[in-house]
């Protein structure tokens, strides 16, 4: 019990610090992040104007829980508030992850 207690201490301590390590790229690039969905941030985009990236489905998991909506009202308000905004160059990047390993940008998936 004591030896799972410490694995899952340290896969928790490894993950805040992969995050943490993420957000201080995120920060040196200047790149803006979408407030309150830290937890759905998932990387940065590589090239020349580096992106945060985060993954629609935990944004619209978070919407639900913290603000109290339902998921039909979390998608919708993700669509046009969050996903449909340009705030210009460094407007972050929204993209759905499913459990199969297949990513999607807009429309088109992705492996």
């Amino acid at each position: 019990m004591l030896k799972d207690n410490l694995i899952n201490m340290t896969m928790i301590a490894s993950e805040k610090r992969k995050a943490d390590e993420l957000m201080s790229a995120l920060e040196q690039n200047e790149c803006l992040i979408a407030d309150g969905f830290d937890e759905a941030l998932i990387g940065m985009t590589h090239g020349s104007e580096p992106k945060a990236v985060y993954d629609i489905d935990q944004i619209i998991d978070i919407l639900c829980r913290d603000d109290d909506m339902t998921r039909e009202d979390a998608i919708e308000h993700f669509e046009f508030n969050i996903g449909g905004a340009y705030v210009g160059e460094r407007t972050p990047v929204f993209v759905y992850c499913s459990e199969y390993g297949t990513y999607w940008i807009g429309d088109e998936p992705f492996d």
